[in-house]
């Protein structure tokens, strides 16, 4: 059992329970409370302290604060979630708690919220900002319900502002290929970069996690089994699963595979010049002679960000990934292929977040169909007769 129990005088017990290890010092973190009764029901209350524990509900009560909740449900789904992830839930929490942590849970009420939502928006901060806070604290206060911690979740009855997704531009063939020619003139490997990202619709994280043992250029196909991601600390990197914890395989075309047999054969070239031997199975976008090291995903962003720059655009590398998607829609490819090569675990995310160009696609479908039909479309030279209303 994680925990332990020693009697302080008779017939009195102190229980202590393991939580957790401090991610610095790797001490043990510990709740601990005191039991009277006899040898067989404390180790019965040991038995349930530690249930309480591990469903996250000890030491909760009355009089916690939103605060200390908000720190205790972070810590339970903690190993569930990305170091990026997480980091973004803390940063949020902590925004939070400067205007209502010492709010007792059971006290918080939609008034406070409201209040404090329309105090961030004077602030300065968007409304998307603050429907992402709100969302948070939706899901604490929901997991505090199911604890039976308070009755229901308050966030059921706040107000927050509509979450407003901005329409996807569609970023032109032209400018994609002005940046990758930018690129090559003095950062090759961006510029290799840039044309696999446009060209396969991979993630930030998922373009960096590329090994050369993935790239099979005989079957002509990408293997996608892993993500580059920021740890808790923005200094630190870690491999980690793609978003949706599955590998996918992605065709590669021949401009590509082209592309990154280029690229391959500039890296070797380059190590043997400074007479560095490359590690087994380098790291395809690395920014190490040896390819031992895989380049940060800040690091390939900031660079993006500067090439756009000097492109005169504004645009982000994830905007290359939008070029796929779009480009694949309006080539007619259908939404399934599209979500798959996205590598989306469903395609209702890509008719989510594509849906104005699905729609294009459909009024080109209705267009046809109804001129087939009507007779206004010629059909291997010939007319169709238009359908006369009766």
């Amino acid at each position: 059992m994680r925990g332990t129990k020693s009697e302080v005088r008779a017939g009195v017990w102190r229980l202590r329970v393991v939580t957790g290890y401090d991610q610095v010092s790797g001490r043990p973190r510990q709740a601990s409370r005191t039991f009277t009764g006899s040898t067989r029901e404390a180790d019965s209350a040991l038995a349930a302290f530690v249930t309480e524990v591990d469903r996250g509900t000890a030491n909760l009560d009355g009089h916690t604060t939103l605060a200390d909740f908000l720190e205790r449900w972070l810590d339970t789904i903690e190993p569930n979630r990305s170091p990026t992830t997480m980091r973004g839930y803390r940063d949020k929490a902590k925004r939070i708690n400067a205007e209502l942590g010492r709010v007792r849970l059971r006290a918080l009420t939609a008034q406070q919220l409201d209040r404090t939502y329309r105090g961030w928006l004077d602030e300065g901060l968007s409304p998307n900002t603050v429907h992402h806070l709100h969302a948070l604290l939706s899901a604490a206060l929901h997991q505090a319900a199911k604890w039976s911690v308070v009755s229901r979740a308050v966030t059921e009855q706040a107000s927050p502002p509509p979450l407003r997704v901005p329409a996807k531009r569609a970023l032109g063939v032209a400018v994609v290929r002005d940046l990758v020619a930018t690129a090559e003139e003095t950062h090759p490997t961006l510029a290799a970069a840039v044309a696999v990202a446009a060209t396969t619709g991979l993630r930030r994280g998922e373009l960096l996690g590329l090994r050369w043992g993935d790239v099979d250029a005989d079957l002509g196909v990408l293997h996608v089994r892993r993500a580059i991601k920021h740890g808790l600390a923005r200094s630190d990197v870690v491999v980690g699963d793609t978003k949706t914890h599955q590998e996918r395989v992605v065709s590669l075309d021949a401009f590509t595979t082209t592309v990154l047999a280029t690229h391959r054969a500039r890296q070797q070239r380059r190590a043997a010049e400074a007479g560095v031997e490359m590690v087994d199975d380098p790291w395809v976008f690395a920014p190490d002679l040896a390819g031992a090291e895989p380049m940060r995903p800040d690091g390939l962003g900031q660079a993006f960000s500067r090439l756009a720059k000097r492109v005169g655009v504004d645009l982000t590398l994830h905007d290359l990934r939008h070029f796929a998607a779009t480009t694949m829609i309006a080539g007619g490819i259908d939404v399934r292929t599209v979500a798959g090569r996205l590598g989306h675990a469903d395609p209702a995310v890509t008719l989510k977040v594509y849906a104005s160009f699905v729609q294009a696609r459909d009024r080109q479908a209705a267009d046809l169909l109804g001129g087939l039909v009507g007779g206004t479309v010629t059909n291997g030279g010939l007319r169709q007769p238009a359908l006369t209303p009766e």
